[in-house]
């Protein structure tokens, strides 16, 4: 788990940044594991609509990640939650978001996860969020509570290979000799958004042609 403190076992919110209000740490019952969790307050004179509690974890394009939160919703009637996962480029800009299934309605501690998610070209930074939005403020007060945050890096082994899924968008990385090579999109890509694809043309001269990598050992 790439995440500091990611259970808020420290007692506190240390390694975590948050924006809007209504943010403690509560335990009892507000820890899914352990003795603490996180818990955003929604309370009927509030005025934040957004609030968040993030961590920013540097991150290594063309790689897969996978992330979640457990979350326990108590109370709810005009508010959601979410884990949200934000990929940034060097300007701090998103340049991809994912997001797990909402939470608007009172449910015990369920794991909300993104599945695999593959970091994209330009991508230097994971902002791993957990997300509170009040379309209005409740009759009742909401409580959002959140433990055991996640965020990994599940990428296969074999990418000891530069640019292993052509997900550059380009051949970088790669030598080619022969003709006829270019990326493809849709249905040359097995998985994500691209591949590499030969083309042997009617009338094409080469006749060896190949995509490779040259690897330390």
């Amino acid at each position: 788990n790439l995440v500091v403190n990611p259970g808020f076992e420290s007692g506190d919110s240390s390694s975590w940044s948050s924006f809007g209000q209504g943010w403690r740490i509560g335990i009892g019952a507000d820890a899914q594991s352990g003795t603490y969790g996180v818990v955003n307050d929604v309370l009927t004179t509030d005025g934040d609509l957004w609030r968040g509690h993030f961590q920013n974890i540097p991150i290594i394009p063309d790689t897969y990640y996978s992330g979640g939160a457990n979350i326990r919703a108590v109370s709810v009637g005009s508010s959601e939650s979410w884990f949200e996962l934000q990929f940034l480029d060097v300007t701090g800009a998103v340049i991809a978001q994912h997001q797990s299934a909402h939470v608007a309605g009172d449910q015990g501690f369920t794991f909300m996860g993104i599945g695999t998610v593959l970091a994209p070209a330009g991508a230097v930074t994971a902002s791993v969020r957990v997300i509170v939005y009040m379309a209005s403020p409740p009759v009742d007060s909401d409580f959002h509570i959140f433990d055991g945050v996640v965020f990994e890096d599940v990428t296969p082994p074999h990418t000891i290979l530069v640019n292993w899924g052509f997900e550059t968008g380009d051949l970088s990385g790669w030598n080619t000799f022969g003709q006829g090579w270019r990326i493809g999109i849709d249905d040359d890509a097995y998985s994500h958004s691209y591949g590499a694809v030969n083309d042997v043309l009617p009338g094409d001269a080469d006749s060896w042609r190949g995509v490779y990598q040259n690897v330390g050992v």
